[in-house]
This record gives structure tokens, C-alpha cells and sequence, in this order.
């Protein structure tokens, strides 16, 4: 049990360390947005999309371009971008293809700028999101923070997603990134196209955000991790237990065909911690409440940094839950991902 504790003490003062070493790097404003293409790709988002467009609306400051990428909606999605007059933007309809893969690679090639960022479609930019944008210096690829909002029941299912991203961020000095958002992804459209022509997962159909960050850090492209608030979007996780499950799914699925060792060693780190402290609580149930208190203290110093940098520093409140049931829902969600297939709006993703 000691040697158990003294570990997983050192790892966590390691990611603490990590999140507070990353700095934001910006500098006075450059001409990105000159040489930005936006790409939002969606399916079935009519409840989403007004809100992002609202928040597209009010920004001081836009990009060259904006490109909406349909993947056969059969919602009034399109009827709701052909009705916004206020903002220009351009709509491509696939056609024999489908899936968010194509849909981003389609819209890339009508893109004639530098830089393409990508959002999801159910995605709200803060105020002068472009701006703050604009003062980064500017590197191959930004991987930008994503906050989830969703109803209250729901908010300990946010957890899991803020604990990979603290890891990563703790891990930054590796300069080996496991894991980026293509809800707030930013990158040089030259290495997404060198990307698209040595892709071994043209199969897959979900987002291309994690194998196209593996390709990037094998690479050695220069990655940087922000967590600036004034660059977090705000995003929604399903309000569905189904639907939740279905999207760790996909993830799972994701990740587990990336071919890096890191993401592995991570994987196994943390199954190991947590459910280390299940097994050693169970062995000496006279100090259950004292492991108790331990663990969540480690798992508070993990999320503290990166919660209170995206402004979501009231996801604490729910860290006890998450220290308490995280080991149950690591199991289950393992046990779904091998029982069920995935799908995403209706559709079967397909995976290795």
C-alpha cells in the first residue's frame, strides 16, 4: 500500500506541475485570421446550430471564410443556415460520402488559407473568441479547450472528458499529445493534406482529431495545448444515458486503433490508480474513509489547474462522485464498448 501511495503521490505532483508550467503564449495580434477557413461539419443540429450562429454573429472580428458541411441531415439543418442572412458562409452537401471524416475532408478541399480550424456544430464561441485567436503564436497545430454543458444529473459524465485533458496538459513538457478536441482543433491545412494521403484509417468514419494528432506527434510537428478561457467554446453532452454511452464508445473505439504507446500507458496508469485504490480499500477496510479522502484529494490536484483555466472551476464541487464511482463506470464502460456497436445520429460508425 505504501509503495502504491508514494507512486501515484509523484504522478500526481508530476501533472500538477505540468499544468501549471503550461504557459499560454500569445503575442501582439498576427494575421491569422486573413489566412483562416473555418469547418463545421453537422448532421441533424437544428437545435444546435442557432446558438452557434448567434455566437458566430456577435464576434468583432471573423476569418476569411466559413464552411458548413452537411452529412445528409434530415432536420431542418439546412433550412436554418440558408435563413441566417446575417453571416457569410458558404454550404457543401456530401453526396456519395458520409460520416464527420468526409465531411471535414470535403470541406478542407474548398479551403484556400494557411490555417483551418475546426468546431463541431452544437459548439458557442465566447466573445471575441477570433480576436484572442488572432494573438497566438502561431505553431502547426493549437489544440483548444472544450467545455461541456449539459443538465445538472448529467454534469458528473463531464468528469472523465476534464480528467484526460488535465492529463494531457500535465504531460506537456513530453511535447507528445494524446488527445485533442476536433470540437476546437487548429492546424496548417498543408500537414492535414499530407495527412489524408498516408491515412490508413480512411474506414473510419467518425472525426479524424486523434489520428490526425498521432500523425502530427510522430512527426515531431509543433503542437501547443492552450487553455485560455477566452479560447474555450462551450459544448453539450448527450442528456441521454444511452446516447453517453454510445459516445465513450466511439471514443474508445478511437483510441484504441491509434497506433502510440503513450495513450496506452496512460490508459493502463489510470486503471491502475483507480482501481488500486478499490482493491487496496477493500484489503484494509479500517482505513476505507482515510483512502477515501486520499484519493480525492490526488484527483482534485489532477483537475484544479485545467478547471479553473476553461472557467469551470464549480466541476470541483463534483469531484467526490467522481472519485467514488469513476472505477464502475470505467468497467462498464469497457464492457458496453465490447457488447455494443457504436453509432452516432442514427447512423453505425464504422471502426477496426
Amino acid at each position: 500500500m505504501s509503495s502504491f501511495l508514494i507512486f501515484f503521490s509523484l504522478f500526481t505532483i508530476i501533472i500538477l506541475f505540468g499544468q501549471l508550467t503550461l504557459k499560454n503564449r500569445t503575442t501582439t495580434q498576427n494575421e491569422l485570421l486573413q489566412n483562416l477557413t473555418v469547418i463545421i461539419p453537422f448532421r441533424n443540429e437544428m437545435k444546435q446550430l442557432p446558438a452557434l450562429l448567434n455566437s458566430l454573429k456577435k464576434q468583432p472580428s471573423l476569418p476569411k471564410s466559413i464552411i458548413f458541411i452537411n452529412d445528409h441531415s434530415e432536420d431542418l439543418s439546412v433550412e436554418i443556415l440558408e435563413d441566417f442572412k446575417e453571416l457569410t458562409f458558404k454550404i457543401i452537401h456530401l453526396e456519395n460520402e458520409q460520416g464527420k471524416k468526409a465531411a471535414i475532408k470535403n470541406g478542407i478541399s474548398f479551403a484556400d488559407t494557411e490555417y483551418i480550424l475546426t468546431l463541431d456544430a452544437d459548439v458557442r464561441l465566447p466573445d471575441d473568441y477570433f480576436y484572442h485567436l488572432s494573438e497566438l503564436i502561431l505553431k502547426d497545430a493549437h489544440i483548444l479547450p472544450v467545455a461541456i454543458e449539459n443538465q445538472p444529473f448529467f454534469s458528473f459524465f463531464n468528469l472523465d472528458y476534464y480528467y484526460l485533458f488535465a492529463l494531457n496538459n500535465g504531460l506537456h513538457f513530453l511535447d507528445r499529445p494524446f488527445s485533442a478536441s476536433g470540437g476546437n482543433f487548429l492546424f496548417k491545412r498543408k500537414l492535414y493534406h499530407d495527412f489524408i494521403q498516408q491515412d490508413k484509417n480512411q474506414d473510419i468514419t467518425s472525426g479524424d482529431d486523434i489520428y490526425f494528432l498521432n500523425f502530427l506527434v510522430r512527426r515531431n510537428k509543433q503542437i501547443v495545448q492552450s487553455t485560455e478561457k477566452e479560447l474555450c467554446v462551450k459544448s453539450y453532452i448527450p442528456d441521454h444515458f444511452p446516447e453517453i454511452i454510445r459516445q465513450r464508445i466511439r471514443w474508445i473505439k478511437k483510441g484504441s486503433s491509434v497506433q502510440s504507446f503513450l495513450p496506452v500507458i496512460i490508459g493502463l496508469t489510470g486503471i491502475i490508480y483507480h482501481w488500486g485504490f478499490v482493491m487496496i480499500m477493500l484489503l484494509n477496510l479500517g482505513k476505507a474513509t482515510e483512502l477515501i479522502l486520499t484519493k480525492i484529494a490526488f484527483d482534485c490536484i489532477t483537475f484544479y489547474p485545467y478547471l479553473v483555466k476553461i472557467g469551470k472551476r464549480f466541476s470541483l464541487l463534483r469531484i467526490s462522485v467522481f472519485s467514488l464511482f469513476y472505477p464502475v463506470w470505467m468497467i462498464l464502460i469497457g464492457l458496453f464498448s465490447v457488447l455494443i456497436t457504436p453509432s452516432w445520429k442514427g447512423r453505425r460508425i464504422i471502426t477496426k
